[in-house]
């Protein structure tokens, strides 16, 4: 018989889109004996979860000597696969500290910013001296398990053109080909190669009273430094 309390889980509507998918939906299914065994593993009290998620569950939660904390629970995606790994190799300095791990349930404790607001709230002026500053502490000798940036880009150019056909071919074709060409080119030339937070960007940034401001949600990749620029242009308004 199977007495484990049943944890309800009101999921923010970021995460309906993976109920699209018989992978997403099973994750999902999943949650809450996760939720349960991760409690029971680190003595936690879990509270709803953060409203913005898109990609993974995230929860506030309290250890038993009060201790306030996060639970994020990872969506199996390739990105942010080495999420913990990056976590630990920067050891609190410029982002969240990762307090504890388990690969199995796909689980990571971790540091709870408070008072936690999101850079974009300071206002762009402030957010980008943020991350001028961010930047190049977080761009360290990489090593361990990161994929590649020169791997990704051979996976990026892979799937370019199916994509491009199931858009309904939004734009000429030249572009596409442009695109495929300019990725090819930018992967063999790269300079030296640094850890990267692949999505860095002001609502990956939060106040914290540790530091003024902490990245947070890594997509780590190992490549060079001015990789790191195009999630900040990317999400410039």
């Amino acid at each position: 018989m199977d007495n484990r309390r049943q944890i309800n889980v009101v999921f923010p509507p970021g995460l309906d889109r993976l109920r699209q998918s018989a992978i997403g939906q099973s994750w999902l299914n999943g949650v809450p004996d996760v939720l349960h065994e991760c409690s029971e593993r680190w003595g936690l009290t879990v509270g709803d979860p953060f409203p913005d998620a898109y990609v993974s569950l995230a929860v506030p939660a309290t250890t038993l000597n009060g201790m306030n904390v996060v639970l994020k629970l990872r969506y199996p995606d390739q990105e942010s696969e080495h999420e913990a790994e990056a976590l630990a190799a920067w050891g609190g300095a410029g982002a969240i500290r990762l307090l504890d791990h388990d690969p199995k349930r796909g689980a990571l404790l971790l540091e709870r910013c408070s008072p936690g607001h999101y850079l974009t709230t300071a206002g762009p002026e402030i957010g980008l001296g943020v991350l001028i500053e961010l930047l190049p502490r977080l761009w360290i000798p990489a090593t361990g398990p990161f994929t590649s940036l020169a791997e990704e880009t051979t996976r990026w150019t892979a799937n370019l053109p199916e994509e491009f056909e199931e858009a309904g071919e939004p734009y000429v074709r030249s572009l596409l080909d442009l695109a495929i060409a300019t990725l090819t080119d930018l992967a063999a030339s790269q300079g030296e190669q640094v850890l990267i937070h692949q999505d860095l960007h002001g609502n990956n940034v939060l106040s914290s009273d540790r530091e003024p401001w902490l990245a947070i949600d890594p997509k780590p990749l190992v490549g060079e430094r001015e990789f790191g620029l195009s999630p900040i242009i990317r999400s410039a308004n």
